[in-house]
């Protein structure tokens, strides 16, 4: 029997292959739906549920403890520690997942943090504790996760190519062993962010030779390009740009290969139905799955520029168009009023909005003519003393209505 988790549901061909071969197969996924079920003992997909009903949301994560909350029901006598044990794990992936906080995905994850904030003390799973230390996060807020725990496991994968390495950093119960996959860890997210950030820094290049006014959806491809990197560069290129980005790396193929593919990522922006828009050319495609924000496809090289052309004119046949950018604001404030109580009374406000994410997103505050004073700016310096391409910026934040400044910090990258 095979049980997977997190996909399976548009791989018809791999589990028809299964069937053939006399396996029992049960796919756990949220991903999109095909027309036509798959061969398989179950299907256990959210997505088949009605949209408003509270489980449509769960993401791999969430569908794989609900399994495991199933067989706890069925067979009582075989657990041998409690479910809710398992519940920092299901927030770390569900906020790190990016799906909406809705209904039961909202409940697991605020009671996910509940148990994620403790473990800097009872280090039951010691490598999420020494992986918090490393990030300077105590584990009690979202971000905690989405900018903290999250892009750490996940360079993992994306840097090696190998993400069995993650799933014993977070259920080892050596402190040695785990203290060392958490360093590791730390060091392959160094890595990470200096490849995206040049990733990030050669597309934008691209872009200078793009006609953006006749081109909605961006779709870019280099042949230097780590694939496990470019839905990350992706999504920041989305968000600047305010269109669907699509980014593949083109592999080069050896001598008499007839067809040399080209494997990518994609992510929207503005509700915009990526999955809808890429599947309509499943044609030219020769793997694909994802939902509505975020997609993973590989194509022939050849087909690029007709991929590249077909989607362009699907995204100008959109009943209006493309929407453009918008800044949504919840509320105007001013310096002042931020820095009241050393801004203690609005973070506790604001902290009741938590777990805060898709679906259930950060209130955005908007301050009108301030400006900047005491301005400094350094490279982070990695575990090895080596200086890394994200940039580290200080300074005091100004407006009319007070004096004071008020002490700000940002890490990040710089865009070209």
């Amino acid at each position: 029997m095979v049980v997977t988790c997190d996909t399976g549901s548009s791989n018809g061909a791999e589990l028809d292959y299964a069937q053939s071969l006399g396996l029992e197969v049960i796919v756990t996924d949220h991903h999109t739906l095909p027309p036509l079920r798959p061969s398989v003992v179950a299907l256990i997909n959210p997505r088949s549920l009605p949209s408003d009903h509270p489980l449509a949301h769960l993401s791999g994560v969430a569908v794989a403890y609900k399994l495991v909350e199933a067989l706890y029901n069925t067979l009582p006598q075989v657990p041998s520690q409690p479910l809710e044990q398992l519940l920092d794990l299901v927030a770390i992936g569900l906020i790190a997942d990016l799906v909406e906080l809705k209904g039961d995905c909202r409940y697991l994850a605020q009671r996910g943090i509940e148990g994620l904030q403790q473990q800097l003390t009872l280090r039951t799973r010691p490598g999420v504790a020494k992986l918090l230390e490393l990030c300077k996060r105590t584990g009690d807020r979202p971000m905690d996760i989405s900018f903290g725990l999250g892009p750490r496991i996940n360079a993992v994968s994306r840097i090696y190519g190998d993400a069995s390495f993650c799933v014993e950093l977070l259920t080892s119960r050596d402190p040695l062993r785990s203290q060392q996959l958490a360093e590791d860890t730390e060091l392959a997210n160094t890595r990470r962010q200096g490849l995206q950030q040049a990733v990030l820094k050669q597309a934008i290049a691209q872009l200078d030779y793009l006609d953006l006014s006749t081109n909605p959806v961006i779709l870019l491809s280099d042949r230097q390009w780590p694939v496990g990197i470019l839905g990350l560069v992706a999504g920041q290129i989305a968000q600047i740009y305010g269109r669907p980005t699509l980014l593949l790396s083109e592999d080069q193929g050896e001598e008499g290969d007839q067809q040399a593919l080209a494997r990518g990522s994609a992510r929207s922006v503005n509700n915009i139905n990526l999955y809808d828009l890429v599947a309509s050319q499943s044609d030219l495609l020769t793997s694909f799955g994802g939902h509505p924000l975020a997609a993973g496809f590989s194509l022939p090289v050849e087909n690029i520029p007709w991929l590249r052309d077909a989607l362009n004119q699907k995204a100008r046949q959109l009943p209006g168009g493309l929407p453009p950018p918008t800044l949504s604001v919840d509320l105007e404030m001013t310096l002042a009023e931020l820095a009241e109580d050393g801004g203690r009374a609005l973070f506790r406000e604001l902290k009741l909005l938590e777990p805060c994410g898709m679906g259930n997103p950060t209130p955005q505050l908007l301050l009108r003519q301030v400006w900047f004073e005491q301005i400094r700016q350094q490279n982070l310096i990695d575990r090895n003393r080596k200086k890394v391409r994200y940039i580290t910026t200080s300074f005091k934040l100004h407006d009319a209505s007070t004096p004071q400044g008020f002490p700000w910090n940002l890490v990040g990258t710089l865009c070209p």
